[in-house]
């Protein structure tokens, strides 16, 4: 895939402490059980959810972590990226 603009230029970044990502997409399964619906329009209990807004996602993660397991938020962009490189550092 090509870059554009600022994505050429690599810089450092420091994640100054660690995080939990899971595994996989967030399932339709994980969702209903947490928010009581299922907004996917592809429907499958294993399949992501799909068909959410970013406000919707906050809203299941101030759902899920009001459930006293731990407090859950999006991954901020320097550790979405440093766990899709899996430890490669090239462009």
């Amino acid at each position: 895939m090509p870059c554009w603009g600022d994505d050429e230029i690599q810089h450092t970044v420091v994640i100054s402490k660690g995080f939990w990502l899971q595994e996989t997409e967030l399932t339709q399964a994980q969702w209903e059980a947490v928010m009581g619906s299922n907004p996917s329009h592809f429907k499958g209990a294993k399949l992501p959810v799909e068909n959410v807004s970013w406000s919707e996602v906050e809203g299941f993660l101030a759902t899920l972590s009001a459930s006293g397991e731990g407090k859950y938020r999006l991954p901020t962009e320097a550790e979405w990226e440093y766990a899709a490189r899996a430890g490669d550092t090239g462009p």
